[in-house]
């Protein structure tokens, strides 16, 4: 009776202590994978705080750059800002003919900008980013709020954000000196342009005068109710943004967007019918090369 008593306290000591043993190994393998996580933890946001370094870094480059690129370029002004778009539509309601394209900057503004009246008419580059496109405007006046822009319909539309100026994103405002304008290539959407505008020349002067500034990547949607427009701007000369003020400006018309498109599928189907035919002549060659092979 003894000896069975001894066993069985033998047994029970050796699984509670394989018991404690496993339950050991539990807690220093939770313990190794609490501390790896925390390494990694750490480890990405060590990373991450060097990825936000270089680039903070690397803006802080850029802007020194553009900076003195601005600084040699404006003659001695050099202002930068990120600001949020307003729907303004001053300039419009003081009638104002080059309308589409005024903005209105903070008072703020006015201080660092004082001396830049001194190189003539105040353009400023405009960017939304995030491969949005790049514009450029002119200044109404500093009456808009701290930290805003206040900006027509037109120049929204043309940073590819919502015309009523809901979008949300910060716009980059940069002072710039622009050159007058001599030539620009531009491109209508529609081909009902060359049928609904019977004189372009007299068309486009007269929507080039509401307009301060033109830029490569501009979509201009011109003309008054039914007959409205969208036009493309290709090129530009002598530089990729001009100014409109007291310039001649050539305007060359492209074909529109629809017409190129209806070339470059009628060349593609002539390619594609050019390859069907080519094969066939191909197969029947063949055809004909092992029937005679097979007579011979």
């Amino acid at each position: 009776m003894m000896d069975v008593d001894l066993e069985f306290a033998s047994r029970r000591f050796k699984n509670e202590q394989s018991s404690r043993q496993r339950a050991a190994a539990e807690r220093r393998e939770a313990l190794r994978k609490e501390r790896e996580v925390s390494r990694l933890q750490r480890a990405a946001r060590e990373a991450e705080i060097a990825q936000r370094e270089a680039e903070a870094a690397r803006a802080a480059e850029e802007s020194a750059r553009m900076r003195e690129a601005d600084l040699e370029k404006n003659r001695g002004i050099v202002y930068h800002a990120r600001l949020q778009p307003r729907l303004c539509m001053d300039a419009e309601v003081k009638g104002v003919r080059r309308r589409a394209d005024k903005v209105t900057l903070p008072r703020s503004a006015a201080a660092e900008l004082a001396h830049a009246y001194k190189n003539g008419q105040l353009f400023f580059e405009l960017s939304a980013g995030n491969g949005r496109p790049v514009t450029h405007v002119s200044i109404l006046d500093f009456t808009a709020d701290e930290g805003t822009i206040g900006m027509p319909p037109e120049v929204l539309r043309c940073l590819g954000l919502a015309t009523d100026g809901s979008s949300g994103h910060h716009v980059m405002v940069r002072y710039k000196l622009l050159k007058r304008g001599t030539f620009a290539r531009v491109q209508p959407v529609k081909r009902r342009f060359r049928t609904e505008v019977a004189d372009v020349k007299l068309f486009l002067e007269h929507e080039l005068h509401l307009r301060t500034t033109l830029s490569e990547g501009d979509e201009l949607e011109v003309g008054t109710g039914a007959e409205r427009h969208v036009l493309r701007i290709l090129e530009l000369k002598p530089e990729s943004a001009v100014s409109l003020i007291d310039t001649d400006l050539e305007v060359e018309v492209n074909a529109s967007v629809e017409e190129e498109e209806e070339v470059a599928a009628a060349e593609a189907e002539r390619r594609r019918a050019e390859a069907a035919a080519a094969a066939f002549a191909a197969e029947q060659e063949a055809k004909r090369a092992a029937a005679a092979a097979a007579a011979a």
